[in-house]
């Protein structure tokens, strides 16, 4: 080197080459802390102010964290900013003791680096379902359901030699929490402890790199003063098993119809109660015209062996299932069958056991109906017992076709009205006023083979023979014009029961010439009466099955019982009947005459209908031919009236038409 004067006299120089040191090359690396991870996009300033390049832009790291800038001579100090992150180094030269900025003389070159300490805190859970997913995190709300596992996170640029990072779930909750650099990073594939798999290739890229707000929860979001947690990110992992169905009985216990049943000994007619549970029968039993409820869940169940409480077994509910239901032991296999399952996964659904089935086979299923679940979700479909269709006995009856035939039955009174003795005076019903008769089927036990002592009450029988099934319900007749509404029901005891309850106040008249028994009120019904032969499926006595029934008529499994079928009757005594209110005076002076009249014209005035084997002047004329009084007098009227028989005493009815 050598030194030139410039100056008056000598202002010119000429072939000397000059450097200008009005500035120095600053460059370095920006990394996260304890790492060789490059922080790319990190705005670099001088005195504050951000320092631009040769094209006047901001200078930022590049992809490898790199930087270069001009610091003019003298003294500055350099800084770094990216939002969101925090910088260990992030000043030259470093922050005094009091957080205040110092100055370096730049008279040279320098290679400066910056380290980046900001972390992101990732929390979460690994469980299974949705249910527990979706508690609020931080707080060990959730249970968890699938065992532990290790979480291991590997930055995406493995370049770097960042080692893996990891963390375990914990073992109540299923809940976790790792401070990662915000960058993207591959999620290795998960195992459980209870053995739940989730392979790598479902899991995405987890990206972090814009995660740097911090979320605030509360433990109870409606109370601002529960325990808070923060956290960057969330990242649940959840598993999800295929849905299942379970059904249960009204008490949430398996569905298998009935657990204790009350069976009528067929040589003795005595009443025994038999626990099926230990009777030895491959499929339930249910009783016809009994209800029962069918409690469906839709769940995904999950297992975790080794929580510290203990074995857990999770059914998590599958709200919004479109669940339909084929009921063949129904009644009305169509009633309330679809329908959506709750938030609780639930789906409510009842039925009335229908009539039996006297179907026989080869393949063990004889007898037995069906019951079918399924449902869907999110577009996959599910099977009830994983597809195995649910069979079951119904015990109960089944009207014979064209085996029907209609009695018809006389007034029956329900109760009177007595009016007090003395003139002036009268009784009453008051309004609003209920009054209950109850009458009872049976059928005179006899010991012919293979007939059912139990008679079937209460059958909504069709003309012809048909039925539909059991009637074990209520309906409400309004007899407007007699001031009153009645309300008939059927128990599963066959009893029939008629509530009257009267809409006006009815009394008996105060009429002077009608005084005492005269002035009484009747009320009552006129009723007919449907019965049918019926095939019967009962729990029968092994031993007399054995000695009394064909071998094709039951079922023996080694029991005391057998399922067996056998013939019996079915009552149906809820016709519709005629309803009326009738004064003694009117019974005695107007419809008994009338009666007579219309009798007597039906035996005199119908030629090759209706022909009587009694003179008029017999006491006996015009009654029916089952009356009580004839049968007494049988011996006497065959003896006196040549053209009457046993069947026939009173009179022979010829049918002309088919509807006779």
């Amino acid at each position: 080197s050598r030194s030139i004067f410039l100056g008056d006299g000598s202002s010119v120089q000429n072939n000397v080459d000059f450097e200008d040191i009005s500035f120095f090359t600053v460059s370095g690396k920006v990394t996260y802390k304890d790492t060789n991870v490059p922080v790319e996009n990190v705005t670099i300033l001088i005195d504050g102010e951000v320092a631009l390049g040769a094209d006047n832009s901001v200078v930022r790291t590049d992809a490898e964290g790199d930087y270069e800038i001009n610091v003019p001579i003298g003294n500055h100090y350099l800084s770094v900013e990216k939002v969101g992150h925090t910088f260990y180094e992030g000043y030259f030269p470093p922050l005094d003791d009091q957080s205040v900025v110092t100055f370096h003389e730049f008279t040279e070159d320098l290679t400066v680096n910056f380290t980046d300490s900001t972390t992101v805190k990732l929390a979460g859970r690994l469980v299974g379902g949705t249910r527990e997913a979706e508690k609020t995190i931080g707080f060990g709300l959730s249970t968890n359901n699938i065992g532990t596992a290790t979480l291991s996170f590997d930055l995406q640029n493995g370049a770097y030699g960042l080692p893996t990072a990891s963390v375990v779930t914990d073992a109540y909750s299923g809940e976790y929490e790792i401070h990662l650099i915000p960058e993207q990073f591959i999620i290795s594939g998960i195992t459980t402890s209870a053995g739940y798999t989730i392979d790598a290739s479902e899991l995405s890229v987890l990206d972090l790199r814009n995660s740097l707000d911090e979320i605030t929860v509360l433990e109870d979001a409606e109370d601002t003063t529960s325990a808070k947690y923060s956290y960057h990110h969330q990242l649940n992992f959840v598993f999800r098993e295929n849905p299942v169905i379970l059904v249960y009985d009204e008490n949430d216990q398996d569905f298998t119809g009935d657990n204790v049943f009350t069976y009528t000994d067929q040589a003795t007619g005595d009443q025994v109660e038999i626990d099926l549970s230990g009777a030895g029968f491959p499929y339930p039993i249910f009783e016809m015209g009994n209800r029962y409820e069918a409690n469906v869940y839709v769940v995904e169940t999950y297992r975790n062996p080794g929580h510290p409480d203990g074995a857990i077994v999770d059914n998590v509910p599958v709200e919004g299932a479109d669940v339909t239901i084929v009921d063949n032991l129904a009644i009305d296999p169509t009633d309330g069958n679809t329908g959506k399952t709750d938030v609780d996964g639930y789906f409510a659904y009842d039925f009335t056991a229908g009539i039996p089935s006297i179907a026989t086979d080869n393949n063990g299923m004889s007898f037995t109906k069906t019951f079918e679940v399924s449902a869907t979700v999110d577009g996959i479909g599910v099977d009830w017992n994983n597809g195995e269709v649910f069979r079951a006995y119904v015990l109960g009856t089944k009207p014979q076709e064209g085996t029907g035939f209609v009695t018809y039955g006389p007034d029956q009174v329900d109760f009177v009205l007595r009016d007090p003795p003395g003139s002036n005076s009268y009784a009453y019903i008051e309004k609003g006023s209920s009054y209950s008769t109850t009458e009872g089927w049976g059928l005179s036990s006899t010991s012919n083979t293979g007939l059912d002592r139990f008679v079937s009450t209460g059958l909504d029988v069709t003309v012809g023979g048909g039925a539909v099934g059991p009637v074990a319900e209520t309906d409400n007749v309004n007899v407007s014009q007699l001031g009153m509404t009645l309300t008939r029901s059927y128990d599963y005891s066959g009893n029939y029961t008629e509530t009257y309850t009267f809409n006006e106040r009815i009394e008996t008249s105060s009429d002077p010439e009608d005084v005492g028994s005269m002035a009484d009120l009747y009320v009552g019904k006129a009723t007919n009466v449907f019965v049918s032969k019926t095939n019967n499926i009962r729990l029968v006595d092994r031993d007399y099955a054995i000695s009394n029934l064909p071998v094709e008529d039951y079922l023996d499994f080694g029991a005391n019982v057998v399922i067996a079928k056998l013939e019996g009757f079915a009552v149906d005594n809820n016709g519709t009947p005629t309803y009326f209110i009738y004064s003694q005076k009117f019974i005695i002076e107007e419809l008994i005459p009338e009666l007579l009249t219309l009798r007597d014209d039906l035996l005199r005035n119908r030629p090759g209908k209706y022909e009587s084997h009694l003179d008029y002047s017999s006491p006996y004329y015009g009654l029916n031919n089952d009356h009580p009084g004839l049968i007494d007098a049988e011996t006497e009227i065959l003896a006196a009236y040549p053209g009457a028989t046993s069947s026939n005493l009173s009179y022979t009815f010829t049918p002309t038409g088919e509807e006779e």
